[in-house]
């Protein structure tokens, strides 16, 4: 379903009502939000996926559309796509219906304005809209009444239950508002969890200690919860003036032992270049999240996109390898943020993870993910380091390489910008540098000798593949479920290490593959030619690059997927 209307009219409270109500019921649900760069006014909507298993991307087509008001409603024709018979909900006295809606919907004129107003001054329209929600969702008043008593304060819960059993009333009596949703008993608690409050989740479980950051859309989320966390567990936050500081106190920190992290979008990814490069060249362990958005510059804030691929791999200058890590969902999240954390540590190098807008700030329902570690706040030293050798001369590198914190027993070192020794004095000689070069390059082998790295789905014996990263992961194992269900047979391929490449690990999955699709939402096609870069892939590669701002529908990726499969077919009977 969708809600859409000017920004103001409580939209995106109404989604979150709902989602939140549907995860009591022990549904599973998604919920995702787009909006304009105005603080009140613009356009506003929500959209909201309820069943009995999980989601990680909205229906190609919607049952039901809410409609606060027309004026906004243009901006989100491209995602109103109505089913057969899908309804339309909307405020009766709002007017002529445009012409976009398309005439087949089942226009459903609702009072909701003369609603409020039966209960008095204050009620809000959209929590009466809730409550006949409900009432035809299927979804339980109890646990609804419990979601609005935690989100309202005692002053307001009783105007706003008022409103919502108004609706609720309403519904009741209107007699075509049937159940359409039945509810799930459950004994489960699911969680209700956002992609960056699950990267904050991930943090605090791998020990975080510091977090430095700067506000922007669409990564303060992570900021924020860790603000109101991070704190209770001895760790440090500093909302720092610029996105150059915020990643130069990370290093700080990081080198003083604490487990430290920052967090931006695409502008302070920018700035943040030189910061990855010292963090690089002093071995200090950090973790770098960016949340995706349409750029360049300032672009779409709102908008999710997938274009800051190239930058993640070879953004800073000189000969900088790091590790570049990409979930693919709101578990994902958690799980690969402990995961940089842990390699951060291990290799003493800047990771960076990589997550976008639609992936950061949409809204699942989920079973808990189990917490544990929560204590590793500091990293370890080695106590028979010798006093002031930041690593070994002779050391390759690798993950089990002895270091040296600043602060502790024998620890006190030397962290240089400049090429330097083994003890951290710079030295300029060319077999340092190329000493130094080597150990920077190769110390990652053993992370991209790593398996378990390259996600697969389908069947692993087609010659139709489809690969894809990050947030566009979860519309592939849909479309690859959707081809397989009319008789297509494909093989879906999800990287979540970009860097350091497995050329290895992936040729090897790719056997029996005639043709590859390669989906992503860049319209400079960035995946398409990393790939080309660093793998070697089948003969015929198809790239289905385009810009972001609208998610993934799977139906994109089903027709050329059955086409192609259709074409295997025919070619084999000939």
């Amino acid at each position: 379903m969708a809600v859409f209307g000017s920004g103001g009219r409580g939209v995106m409270l109404l989604g979150d009502l709902l989602i939140e109500t549907a995860a009591a019921c022990g549904l599973y649900g998604l919920l995702t939000r787009t909006y304009g760069p105005e603080v009140r006014g613009g356009e506003s909507a929500c959209f909201l996926r309820l069943g009995s298993r999980p989601f990680e991307m909205m229906p190609d087509a919607l049952d039901l559309v809410v409609a606060f008001d027309w004026s906004n409603g243009e901006h989100f024709q491209q995602e109103l796509q109505f089913k057969p018979n899908g309804w339309l909900i909307y405020e009766e006295t709002v007017g002529d219906l445009p012409h976009w809606i398309p005439p087949e919907a089942v226009r459903c004129p609702v009072p909701w304005k003369r609603l409020a107003d039966e209960i008095g001054f204050g009620a809000r329209p959209n929590l009466v809209v809730f409550g006949a929600l409900c009432r035809l969702l299927g979804l339980e008043d109890e646990p609804a009444r419990a979601v609005m008593t935690a989100r309202f304060g005692e002053r307001d819960v009783e105007l706003a239950l008022r409103a919502f059993e108004h609706g609720a009333a309403w519904a009741q009596q209107a007699g075509k508002w049937g159940r359409r949703l039945p509810a799930v008993a459950t004994d489960v608690r699911r969680w209700v969890l956002t992609g960056n409050e699950a990267i904050a989740l991930g943090a605090l479980q791998a020990g975080c200690g510091f977090f430095s950051g700067y506000p922007i859309t669409p990564a303060t989320d992570i900021m924020e919860a860790l603000s109101r966390h991070l704190p209770e567990r001895g760790g440090v936050l500093v909302q720092a003036e610029d996105e150059l500081a915020a990643i130069n106190m990370a290093i700080g920190a990081s080198f003083a032992g604490k487990r430290a992290m920052t967090a931006t979008s695409g502008p302070g990814f920018s700035l943040m270049a030189e910061g990855l490069g010292l963090a690089l060249m002093a071995e200090v362990p950090l973790v770098v999240v960016d949340v995706q958005r349409v750029g360049p510059s300032t672009g779409i804030a709102t908008k999710t996109e997938q274009a800051d691929l190239w930058a993640a791999v070879a953004s800073s200058h000189g000969d900088n390898p790091r590790v570049v890590l990409a979930p693919s969902s709101v578990r994902g999240c958690a799980e690969l943020t402990v995961r940089a954390f842990d390699i951060a540590g291990a290799y003493r190098v800047p990771v960076v993870l990589l997550s976008d807008q639609f992936l950061g700030g949409r809204v699942e329902i989920l079973d808990p993910i189990p917490l544990e570690g929560m204590d590793r706040c500091e990293q370890t030293a080695d106590e028979h380091m010798e006093a002031g050798r930041r690593v070994h001369p002779s050391d390759p590198g690798g993950a089990d390489a002895p270091t040296a914190l600043s602060g502790r027993p024998g620890g006190d070192c030397v962290a240089e910008s400049l090429e330097h020794d083994s003890s951290g004095r710079p030295d300029s000689s060319f077999r340092t540098h190329q000493f130094q070069a080597r150990r920077r390059r190769e110390k990652l082998q053993a992370l991209a000798g790593e398996e378990g790295w390259i996600e697969c789905c389908g069947d692993a014996s087609a010659s139709v593949a489809l690969i894809a990263w990050g947030s566009t992961g979860g519309v592939v194992r849909e479309a690859v479920r959707a081809a397989e269900a009319q008789g297509t047979k494909v093989k879906g391929i999800i990287l979540h290490l970009l860097f350091p490449a497995q050329p290895e690990q992936l040729e090897r999955i790719l056997q029996g593959a005639e043709v590859l699709y390669v989906a992503e939402l860049s319209s400079m096609a960035q995946f398409f030619y990393y790939l080309r870069a660093f793998y070697r892939l089948p003969s015929r590669v198809v790239s289905l690059a385009r810009p972001g701002g609208i998610p993934y529908r799977a139906g994109e990726l089903v027709e050329a997927l059955t086409a192609t499969g259709a074409a295997i077919r025919g070619a084999q009977h000939e």
